[in-house]
């Protein structure tokens, strides 16, 4: 008996061990670092705590996408690229719950990507990336977490931003009717002097693996004074890594294991 409980207690500490991906750097904590320095490592990510992200890729979305029941319009303006917007590491280590994941802004000192002014303006930025746990940790991701602050600047402007998932999936491909597909807003539409700092969670079933879009939507109508902007986005795919069911049950065997012991050196 002493040596199943043994086994099971070196078992449950192994499967809810959190070793690092020797492949992989950590994700900036401090010091932002630009997409464009995090892809020329191969492969393309970071990881943070348990979770590596990959895979990140800047650009636009084809006139006449549909978000949220929001048509996008073509931009007018020059998009951002793998240069202009950085990314920095949240989250720490656990117990589980841990809260982990990346922000996305702009560069510090320089003029923010997501920013438009003047008639008539439009401005769409997507950048998409994977995040999928440690697959040696034994967690799983079950929530995201968006937020940001949004300002709109004269009459009818917009400033949104989203956030889509993939559940379950490496590659950004699901659309509004499958079922693996989520998406967050934040933001104004049409607005008027309007500056807001939102934040919006969602929870579904756990996985270990979501791919995601994140979308900046910009656009001004005629004032000539009109201006747009994004900023401060810090929230983009922060995950709740918790155990997976097996583990703790796991767990919970080779407690109950130790109390048995207990009770029977006790007796």
């Amino acid at each position: 008996m002493k040596n199943l409980v043994k086994a099971g207690l070196i078992l449950a500490a192994w499967v809810t061990g959190t070793p690092a991906w020797a492949s992989f750097s950590n994700c900036p904590t401090v010091t932002p670092v630009t997409l464009a320095v995090i892809n020329s490592n191969v492969p393309a990510g970071c990881q943070q705590i348990d979770v590596q992200f990959t895979n990140f890729a800047v650009g636009t979305l084809a006139p006449g996408t549909v978000i949220d029941g929001l048509t996008l319009p073509a931009s007018t303006v020059t998009i951002p690229t793998a240069s202009d917007i950085t990314l920095l590491a949240q989250g720490t280590a656990g117990p589980p719950p841990s809260n982990v994941g990346v922000s996305l802004n702009d560069p510090a000192g320089s003029t923010n990507p997501w920013f438009i002014s003047g008639k008539n303006q439009v401005l769409v930025s997507t950048t998409t990336y994977t995040a999928q746990v440690d697959p040696s940790s034994a967690y799983l991701l079950n929530q995201i977490s968006l937020s940001g602050t949004v300002t709109s600047h004269a009459n009818q402007t917009t400033s949104v931003v989203f956030e889509e998932v993939c559940l379950g999936v490496a590659t950004f491909n699901c659309t509004s009717s499958d079922p693996n597909y989520l998406v967050l807003r934040i933001g104004v539409i049409q607005g008027n002097n309007i500056s807001l700092t939102q934040t919006v969670n969602a929870s579904f079933l756990a996985t270990n693996l979501l791919a995601i879009r994140d979308t900046v939507f910009l656009q001004t109508m005629n004032g000539q004074g009109s201006d747009a902007t994004a900023s401060q986005v810090t929230g983009f795919a922060p995950t709740q890594v918790i155990p997976e069911p097996s583990t703790s049950i796991l767990l919970g065997t080779a407690l109950a294991g130790l109390g048995f012991l207990r009770y029977r050196r006790k007796k």
